[in-house]
């Protein structure tokens, strides 16, 4: 699958635990963060081939600055952005830089501990690709949902979420990468559990409907995709020849499972988190994948 799919899988790993405290730990005024990540990938081409299955290391750094703020006393904002940096043990071709600028709003309409509250999210990230143009573009995300306490120690939310890849390219470039033109629809529903203290466990089922890409190598007329690019990022190269790779889109039902920790640790976060998916595309292929990721995290 694109890379595109791979960075949204790492950012929503990042965040899976943290979304109970993205408008809350922060109070008002100005926060700062520092992260960094590294993760093993099962499935990095995201293939339906058992022959291209392959795995990588990848590592991460990135750093965000936003502002919280309150209106009134049951509405709570935050918008801030950030900068990172992806690096691939053996796909360098993979590398990429985001540059992302993101917002959120909380409104709980009664003030009582176990009242509902609502989000609203919204995310737009510039993705550059220095050694894969194909698969550069931003990606807007939105997302809603509702979220209430349902005990003393847990957290419950059931959402929606609609991602978008959208290219600034020229018409032939959009042609000829049209593989990686990806748009889809997300449900969602999580707990945040807490352990003691300020250790959290968190849990969340995903069901997304819509475009993905896959990769494999050499061309596969016979079955039917949406679009077709060739992919020399798994390009693979010999003494004779170069082993082509091509990336399909097509209409795709996957089944994601996220489990994560988090804890506090001389002064940062840490989190060790892990995400397992199944796809099913309409053509027949299916395609599975787990990412295993540890990072730390500071809040200045």
């Amino acid at each position: 699958m694109s890379r595109v799919i791979v960075t949204l899988a790492i950012l929503s790993l990042a965040h899976v635990a943290g979304q109970k405290a993205s408008a809350e730990a922060y109070g008002s005024g100005w926060y700062s963060e520092i992260q960094f990540t590294v993760g093993h990938e099962d499935n990095v081409a995201r293939s339906y081939k058992s022959v291209d299955v392959t795995d990588d290391l990848i590592s991460s750094a990135s750093v965000g600055i936003g502002y919280s703020g309150k209106v009134g006393s049951n509405i709570q904002y935050v918008v801030g952005g950030y900068l990172s940096q992806s690096i691939h043990q053996e796909y360098d071709n993979l590398d990429h830089t985001a540059i992302s600028l993101n917002g959120s709003l909380v409104w709980q309409p009664s003030p009582s501990f176990d009242a509902i509250w609502y989000r609203l999210t919204a995310e737009a990230t510039r993705l550059s690709y220095p050694h894969s143009r194909a698969r550069e573009g931003y990606l807007l995300t939105a997302g809603t949902s509702v979220n209430k306490r349902l005990g003393m120690r847990t957290i419950g939310h059931l959402g929606y979420r609609y991602h978008d890849l959208v290219f600034d390219k020229n018409d032939a470039e959009a042609n000829q990468d049209a593989a990686f033109d990806i748009a889809r629809h997300e449900i969602f529903a999580g707990i945040d559990y807490r352990l003691t203290g300020k250790i959290w466990l968190a849990a969340q089922y995903a069901f997304q409907h819509g475009g993905f890409t896959s990769s494999s190598s050499l061309s596969s007329d016979a079955i039917d995709y949406d679009a077709e690019t060739e992919d020399h990022a798994f390009e693979a190269c010999g003494l004779i020849q170069c082993t082509a790779f091509y990336a399909y889109r097509s209409v795709t039902d996957l089944h994601a499972i996220d489990l994560a920790i988090v804890a506090p640790l001389l002064g940062a976060d840490v989190e060790l988190s892990g995400r397992y998916f199944d796809a099913s595309s309409e053509n027949g292929t299916d395609y599975s994948d787990w990412v295993l990721q540890l990072g730390v995290i500071w809040t200045l």
